[in-house]
């Protein structure tokens, strides 16, 4: 979530009194991209079961170059840090076959991020 507090004393408070996700961002990669020339993406799905687009992809984000094979992301505001003040507003999205590392902004709109940098 971009808009909860950070960090729980333990998985088991995290999930007994965290905010529940209404958004996963799951990075997805172009393994054929030399003869597609697909770049990897970022999917928005929904998880909110209220939604009429419950369980879809409801944005992709594509990334400028091919064959990053993004992979291991994370937040700028580690999950541990206990930091009211900490939000998680940008994704640190590293390619494993390139040197790119992208800064993705969820937090301007969470539903359609974009690459910040």
């Amino acid at each position: 979530s971009t808009d909860g507090p950070t960090g729980y004393n333990s998985p088991m408070e995290a999930f007994n009194s965290g905010q529940k996700e209404k958004l996963a961002y799951v990075v997805c990669i172009s393994a054929k991209w030399k003869t597609n020339n697909k770049p990897d993406f970022v999917a928005t799905i929904d998880l909110d079961p209220s939604s009429s687009t419950y369980s879809k992809i409801i944005h992709k984000l594509e990334m400028p170059n091919l064959g990053d094979e993004l992979h291991h992301w994370g937040w700028n505001a580690c999950s541990s840090c206990k930091d009211c003040s900490a939000r998680r507003r940008y994704m640190i999205v590293p390619g494993l076959n390139s040197d790119r590392v992208y800064v993705i902004d969820v937090a301007s709109n969470p539903r359609s991020p974009k690459i910040h940098k």
